[in-house]
């Protein structure tokens, strides 16, 4: 029970431990008036408003409205329930709306809400769905049936605002009342306690308590017989309240209309600052099993409340200065930090005290702390500070004058034996003696003048000192010096810190990643191997066997038996799986501080705090999952042109389509940007193909056949299961096996009776006489002739259609052949000479060379095909869609691929592609080996065309061969130096012409080339349209 005079408290959202995050009109929602928000059991959040039914995947919003759903009358929706079929029920202003993933089941309603709408909707237990009107009808979808409920009487209620089911029923909030549908006796019964007031919202506790949300009352609670009124006297910040939510944990949450969002407890009212909407009403609270806290707001669209992972410290808690630095916990367990400029804060219970330069420093950057019996030093760019904590004061000073190497000290340490390091610049390498002398260590010439900024102890008393240039300098117990620097195989010198694993071997943080030192060899784990990113400041294990990395991107989890695995791994195939936390899990920067010491620390109750530029972040590993959960991977829907698959079940692809889009997500609302998917076609390739964030695949001209289409999704090293569907493209006539055995039984007879005419003529001499007349009739029809020559051009047209036709039969058989081939190796290969295995190679790789000669011919047949409408083409997603295509060529040759903003264009898309595909292609194939790969890119529009620009820093062309380079399978250099069918270029040429367009270059051997060519603007037919993909699997029932 909630003591009706709790103190009423204004706190931020962050001390909730929350992170807020919103979409509104401008990302994507289609108005900022949210009525209504649900999240249904696929992953679909859903959203009710006045432009229509939206839904949500964590990237993209689909609205479903009158536009493209013919039984939608209206595109007013007011509130949203579970169903328990799937997906979720809609309250349209005349109809109710089913809605599971893209299918779309409308109930028309208008014969009872005539003058009216519906207002809210919920689901029964036998799974009839109850619709409330603004005038006060209950209505009772049954059995696809939409009817009045008989038990119900709308006289003196006034408007129904509220359907809600609870263990036992349906609590019916009126503008007069409550009222509850009993689910075992199916009786009607009002709440007298209730009686007089509007009730807008209304919900109950797992004890069978009521709390109710009224029109201009405040909060209703009814406890037993009795009703306690929670209002503004009693720290509401508004007597409308609009709806109530009650969470796992007993806290009730409450959506105003005006104020924002308020949290009761027991004992205060909680009011969240950042979500004060003044007089935006926040309409819907819908809280996930996640505990994630989702808001509809009138003005400010949809708000996502998370949990946070990460808790932050900050100047508006107490600290001196938001940049923090050196961080650390001594024997007493107090907590100190220092800071870019207020010197240190000193915190214990909760309580911060600031040590400022007054204490008698002359800094207030502290670089280093650490703790030395009773005292705390401070390491900064003026000297090493003696703090007494007794006392309160700085006691003594340490400088160049009293040995220093450098005034600018980086770290200090106590080892195992009670020895205390102090490292400078400088090469400084010091041992501190009973606090008060100080003694510099020898170092090796290499490290005369490095910067020391971290130091590590391993288990076996060597210490461990990491520099800023030189690498790594190891000391062991006799001041014997082992040096680790670029010669050692390091990728870099810089290494900010120092970790050692299980197994006693030495790990480094540097700003190319991760380097693990094995046999005096250095070994570097990057991105490439899991990272998130590469940069590591500071190494902290927890106890729960995790390894916590800070950096410029935020900090990094990983498994500490993922590092010790991929230590090992001499395949390449190990990866660590390492999960980023940034501001989506409570940062309030995600670029943490690094080059100070200690740069992190875990505290004795286990939690592990990072200095940032905007505070502490403070991170308890033990909320943390043991094992990651998998994330589903779901395919949305098919398109081609204007038409989308939405039923992904027996999907057939007309002849004639060239280009098919295939939707899909994996849903995660705090973190979709981490989400990577890969796909592949199992009739095209075995291997799968990457498209990094991309959730959309685009497939161009697939011959006729069937397919299943595969996709999963990778998160932090965790992928999903694969989600798969299966498809037809279905053939023109003449692209079916029983035309193509007529043809050949008509190529065969025509065969036979050219040759028994052959036969019979040279039999007979008596036919030449006949031959004689024809040739004289022959000259006399000359006109007939030339009737015949565009006969025959037409023939030819359709012989180059066969070609096309034949050339894909004959893929079938060369795969067959590299297939057979294969199996043969491998199940002989312990029984065949080396001969015998030389020939097979030579049998598979002519095939696999006879199939690329096959696809380019087909590629160069259709060059001047044109597709099947006229679109906006967007050239920066084709040279996107070309790097992430071509990202591992781009990246073994480091090459640089140039351009600013390119333009759209109205074309036709697959020539246009294929244009800077060849080119680009071109220019990497035959770049220099010894020069960095430069391809610059350019667009200039003309009056008539648009003019581009291919160049590149390459090998280059002799002028002689210009026009040679654009005939079919020509090529200037032997297949071993440049590989290639030499179709390339020629494909490029007769799509350029094809878009009525020309193409010529300039080149100079040894510097590079840069080929042009222009596109017209003309060759665009008035009555042609860009492609609009719209549409949605829908079926309907109307009420009888």
């Amino acid at each position: 029970m909630l003591d009706v005079h709790a103190q009423s408290v204004n706190v931020r959202l962050s001390d909730q431990q929350y992170v807020s995050k919103n979409w509104d009109n401008t990302k994507g929602l289609p108005v900022n008036a949210i009525y209504s928000i649900l999240k249904d059991e696929t992953g679909f959040l859903w959203a009710a408003t006045e432009e229509g039914l939206v839904r949500l995947d964590g990237r993209n919003f689909t609205i479903f409205n009158q536009e493209n759903v013919s039984e939608i009358v209206s595109p007013y929706f007011y509130d949203l329930a579970v169903s328990s079929s799937g997906g979720i029920w809609a309250a349209n202003a005349n109809s109710i709306v089913h809605a599971f993933k893209n299918k779309i089941e409308v109930f028309d309603a208008r014969e009872f809400v005539q003058g009216s709408w519906i207002t809210s909707i919920s689901e029964d237990d036998q799974g009839n769905v109850w619709a409330g009107t603004q005038n006060g009808n209950l209505l009772i979808l049954m059995n696809g049936e939409v009817l009045e409920v008989k038990a119900w009487s709308r006289k003196g209620k006034g408007s129904v605002m509220t359907l809600n089911r609870v263990s036992d029923g349906l609590l019916i909030g009126t503008q007069t009342g409550l009222h509850k549908y009993y689910f075992e006796s199916g009786d009607i019964v009002e709440i007298p306690e209730f009686s007089g007031f509007e009730i807008r919202t209304a919900t109950e506790s797992k004890t069978g308590e009521i709390w109710a949300g009224t029109i201009n009352s405040g909060i209703l609670h009814q406890l037993q017989d009795s009703l306690i009124v929670i209002d503004k006297s009693n720290g509401l910040v508004d007597n409308r309240v609009n709806v109530l939510q009650l969470a796992d944990d007993g806290r009730i949450w409450a959506g105003m209309g005006t104020g924002g969002v308020q949290i009761i407890t027991r004992n205060e009212i909680v009011t969240l600052r950042e979500i004060e909407f003044s007089y935006n009403e926040v309409n819907d609270i819908y809280i996930s099993k996640s505990g994630n806290i989702w808001l509809s707001a009138t003005g400010y669209g949809i708000i996502q409340m998370i949990p946070a992972d990460i808790k932050m410290l900050r100047e508006e808690d107490g600290l001196s200065y938001e940049v923090t630095l050196a961080i650390y916990q001594d024997r007493n367990g107090v907590i100190w930090t220092g800071t870019a400029g207020a010197g240190v804060n000193r915190i214990e219970n909760g309580e911060i005290t600031h040590i400022t330069p007054e204490a008698g420093m002359k800094t207030g950057v502290v670089l280093g702390i650490y703790g030395v019996d009773d005292y705390i030093y401070f390491a900064t760019g003026n000297g090493l500070y003696r703090y007494n904590p007794l006392v309160k004061k700085i006691d003594r000073t340490f400088t160049t004058d009293d040995g220093l190497a450098s005034n600018i000290v980086q770290a200090i340490y106590q080892d195992s034996l009670g020895i205390v390091w102090v490292t400078s610049r400088g090469g400084g390498i010091h041992r501190l003696h009973n606090h008060a002398e100080l003694e510099r260590i020898e170092v090796p010439d290499l490290f005369k003048n490095a910067e020391f900024i971290t130091i590590l102890e391993d288990s076996s008393g060597n210490m461990w000192f990491s520099t800023t240039s030189v690498g790594i300098l190891k000391l062991d117990r006799n001041d014997n010096a082992t040096g680790y620097s670029m010669y050692d195989g390091q990728s870099s010198e810089r290494v900010l810190s120092l970790y050692e694993d299980p197994e006693g071997s030495i790990w480094a943080g540097t700003n190319e990643g991760l380097l693990v030192l094995i046999d005096n060899q250095f070994k570097l784990f990057n991105r490439s191997h899991g990272l998130q990113f590469n940069g590591i400041f500071r190494m902290i294990e927890d106890n729960h066997g995790y390894l916590w990395a800070s950096g410029n991107f935020g900090i990094q989890r990983m498994n500490v038996d993922d590092l010790l695995a991929i230590k090992h791994d001499q395949t390449n195939e190990k990866r660590i799986k390492a999960r980023l936390l940034d501001i989506s899990d409570g940062m309030a920067n995600r670029e943490a501080n690094g080059g100070v010491f200690p740069a992190g620390w875990q505290m004795d109750n286990g939690e592990i705090w990072f200095p940032t530029i905007q505070g502490i972040a403070k991170i308890n590993p033990s909320l943390f999952n043991e094992t990651q959960k998998e994330n589903e991977v779901h395919i949305l829907s098919m398109r081609f042109g204007e038409n989308e698959f939405s039923d992904l079940e027996n999907i057939a692809i007309p002849p004639g389509v060239h280009n098919l889009e295939i939707h899909f997500v994996s849903f995660d609302y705090k973190k979709p940007h981490t989400i990577n998917y890969k796909y592949r076609v199992n009739e095209l390739s075995d291997e799968w193909q990457s498209v990094g964030n991309r959730s959309v695949a685009y497939f161009t001209f697939l011959n006729p056949g069937s397919y299943t289409f595969e996709v999963k999704a990778e998160q932090f090293g965790i992928e999903s299961e694969i989600a798969s569907v299966s498809f037809d493209v279905e053939p023109f006539f003449y692209q079916t096996w029983w035309f193509t055995a007529l043809l050949l039984t008509g190529l065969f007879m025509a065969g036979y009776f050219v040759r028994l005419f052959y036969s019979k003529s040279q039999k007979g001499k008596e036919l030449k006489k006949e031959v004689d007349e024809k040739t004289k009739e022959l000259q006399e029809r000359n006109q007939t002739l030339e009737v015949l020559l565009k006969d025959l051009k037409r023939s030819n047209e359709e012989l180059e259609q066969f070609a096309f036709i034949s050339s894909h039969d004959l893929q079938e058989p060369l795969r067959m052949i590299s297939s057979f081939m294969d199996k043969l190796r491998l199940k002989y290969v312990d029984q065949l000479d080396d001969k015998a295995l030389q020939y097979i190679h030579f049998a598979s790789d002519g095939a696999k060379r006879m199939k690329q000669i096959i696809l380019d011919l087909l590629l160069y047949s259709r060059a001047n095909k044109p597709s099947e409408v006229l679109e906006v083409v967007n050239l920066n997603d084709i040279l996107s869609d070309f790097k992430q295509l071509r990202d591992k060529l781009i990246k073994e040759k480091n090459a640089i691929i140039e351009y600013e903003q390119l333009p759209e264009i109205n074309t036709h898309k697959a020539p246009i592609t294929q244009i800077f595909h060849s080119i680009l292609d071109n220019a990497l194939k035959y770049s220099k080996k010894d020069r960095t790969p430069v391809i610059k890119i350019t667009a200039v529009e003309k009056d008539k065309e648009w003019e581009f620009a291919i160049g590149d820093n390459g090998i280059g062309i002799d002028p002689q061969f210009y026009d040679k380079i654009f005939i079919i399978f020509q090529r200037l250099h032997n297949r071993e130096a440049y590989d290639g069918t030499g179709i390339g270029l020629s494909v490029a040429k007769r799509s350029v012409e094809f878009l009525g367009g020309r193409i010529w270059l300039n080149s100079k051997l040894g510097e590079g080339t840069t080929f042009y060519f222009t596109i017209s603007k003309t060759n665009i037919a008035e009555n042609e349209q860009v492609i609009t993909a719209k549409g949605y699997s829908v079926t309907a029932k109307k009420e009888r």
